[in-house]
């Protein structure tokens, strides 16, 4: 099968990504399933897994964590034949093949069935952003009737985080981005004290960062509502700081009863990500939750998946999708 390979012959070596044209393909063993893959995004994680910034990952090793196909083997399985989509946790594309390829082998309670109306290019760049949004959601306790506010709102993973927070959680949310198009202009307001104004001087119960500004982190944190939650997903060195250390004042923090919450959705299961996924896919059928626009994605081939990497250590911002069928 073809395949995009990573490999790096010691831990003080730069990884090597190459295409590789007659790769074996896998075959499943029990209990999991052999999936064509459709398309697999290359999602930030994937190209920082490929250039060796996981220290959990074996090499050589086929990277991608999202997918979406079609289940060819075992033809015993309720699955044969069907549309299935999923995202890895801590194993898929770090210590078992991932999708970068024409086949890939999971588990298979790690899959969920494609909805109704969501294409599989759809399917394939939703996995991690979407499930890092439950992941974030829940652990920092999000409830019905709360307001969220939501930093990097227009993105992946923040775009996921407002129709889930509203969809999925039954929250109000409040978004926060760079421009008069949210509701929160972090360029206009960035101390973000106009969220107090906007949640009748209370504050909002969660907030989401999804951007790694410490900064914004910061001012965030200190806009919650008593008892409120800042879930973070990312660094600072995410968005280009040198730091990631952030000043926190303790007193604030034990008296308005504040949470601060990390979530890292490679430390879930691929079983509880497809969970996940299985209990959005009603909303998407029923049309209240919508499918992310594949138009942004920039769409290569297999043998065009170096490239695609190369550029994106070039510092290109382009969105890849890896079409393999």
């Amino acid at each position: 099968m073809k395949a995009v390979v990573v490999t790096r012959n010691s831990p003080s070596e730069k990884t090597t990504i190459s295409y590789d044209a007659d790769h074996a393909t896998p075959s499943p063993g029990p209990n999991e399933l052999l999936i064509r893959v459709a398309a697999s995004a290359i999602q930030p994680s994937d190209f920082l897994n490929a250039s060796g910034n996981f220290p959990s990952t074996s090499f050589p090793r086929i990277p991608g964590r999202d997918f979406a196909g079609t289940v060819v083997e075992p033809s015993s399985s309720p699955l044969h034949g069907k549309q299935v989509f999923g995202t890895s946790g801590p194993v898929l594309s770090f210590t078992r093949d991932g999708a970068h390829a024409e086949y890939v082998v999971v588990d298979e309670n790690a899959v969920a069935e494609v909805p109704k109306g969501v294409e599989l290019k759809q399917a394939a760049v939703m996995g991690t952003p979407w499930t890092t949004a439950c992941v974030v959601l829940s652990r920092a306790g999000a409830k019905e009737g709360e307001t969220v506010m939501v930093f990097g709102a227009g993105g992946a993973v923040g775009s996921a985080v407002v129709q889930l927070a509203k969809g999925l959680f039954g929250c109000k949310v409040l978004t926060a981005g760079r421009g008069d198009k949210y509701d929160v202009d972090t360029v206009k307001y960035p101390d973000l004290t106009v969220a107090k104004e906007l949640t009748s001087g209370k504050g909002p119960d969660v907030v989401v960062d999804t951007t790694g500004d410490l900064g914004l982190m910061g001012h965030g944190l200190k806009q919650l509502a008593k008892g409120g939650r800042l879930g973070v997903i990312t660094t600072g060195s995410a968005s280009g700081s040198k730091t990631t250390a952030q000043s926190i004042d303790f007193k604030d923090l034990y008296r308005l009863e504040h949470s601060i919450v990390g979530c890292n959705s490679v430390e879930h299961s691929a079983s509880e990500m497809a969970a996940w996924l299985q209990k959005m896919g009603p909303r998407f059928e029923a049309g209240e939750l919508k499918a992310p626009d594949v138009s942004r994605y920039t769409e290569a081939k297999l043998e065009d998946g170096v490239k695609a990497y190369e550029e994106l250590g070039k510092g290109s911002r382009n969105k890849y999708v890896i079409v393999a069928e």
